[in-house]
């Protein structure tokens, strides 16, 4: 049987990521100071760190987690993917604790896809959220797969 992966990510101004291992290490290195942008390619102007949700943000941990996977799962049974036959499903925490989901919608003209986690992302813009916590993606792969270049960029606009 093949084992289902959820990429949760946390969200800063600075980058981010499909792996909770490297946040951990991201987070290491940034309390030693030994934090190297060139292993990671790239070169911010200014130093950010990841950092733990705001106080405003109902995030509290696991059980959000996990209510988050489950959406994104459920997501990606309604994904329109059949050019590509991958379903992908998000989830996001807004930054009022309300969760949003999405699944990408493929069109045979690609640039007009769209995909699951900026789905997500502008069904929470549409309902008046600007801030955005934690971003949850469910690929049917054993391993995660990290958000293309438009997503981050949506990811980081919309970060808190």
């Amino acid at each position: 049987m093949r084992k289902h992966t959820h990429a949760a990510l946390r969200v800063t101004n600075q980058s981010t990521t499909a792996r909770w291992g490297d946040l951990r290490w991201r987070d290491a290195c940034a309390q030693k100071g030994t934090l190297s942008y060139s292993a990671l390619g790239i070169r911010p102007t200014r130093r950010r760190y990841a950092r733990a949700p705001r106080r405003g943000c109902r995030y509290n941990g696991a059980a959000t987690r996990d209510e988050l996977k489950r959406r994104a799962r459920e997501a990606s049974q309604y994904a329109y993917a059949p050019y590509s036959g991958f379903p992908v499903g998000a989830a996001i925490l807004a930054s009022n604790g309300e969760m949003y989901a999405g699944a990408n919608v493929e069109n045979a003209s690609f640039g007009l896809t769209i995909c699951a986690e900026r789905n997500a992302i502008f069904q929470a813009v549409a309902q008046g959220m600007r801030r955005i916590e934690v971003v949850v993606v469910y690929t049917p792969t054993p391993a995660a797969a990290a958000p293309c270049g438009a997503c981050r960029q949506v990811i980081h606009e919309f970060g808190s």
